[in-house]
């Protein structure tokens, strides 16, 4: 949801009263690393917490070294 969004959902339809907009920006998407690059304090303000990315999915050496590596896709980058 954009801030424009949320301000129309706020105003002409009365919700979304507590929702909070942030631009944000990933740290490297090519590569898989979608943490938060620009906003994490303002985002532990909202009550997210940041978790590893690396303790999920296959963790086993083995395993990791047969496991096909994704293609990510990059986001759009959209103006704010």
């Amino acid at each position: 949801m954009d801030e424009l969004s949320l301000t129309t959902a706020r105003e002409e339809y009365g919700q979304d009263a507590n929702s909070v907009h942030l631009p944000l920006r990933f740290t490297a998407p090519q590569e898989g690393d979608y943490s938060a690059a620009n906003c994490q304090e303002a985002l532990e303000k909202v009550g997210f917490k940041s978790f590893s990315m690396d303790g999920f999915g296959v963790t086993s050496g083995r395993l990791k070294a047969i496991a096909q590596k994704p293609r990510f896709p990059v986001p759009i980058a959209v103006s704010p």
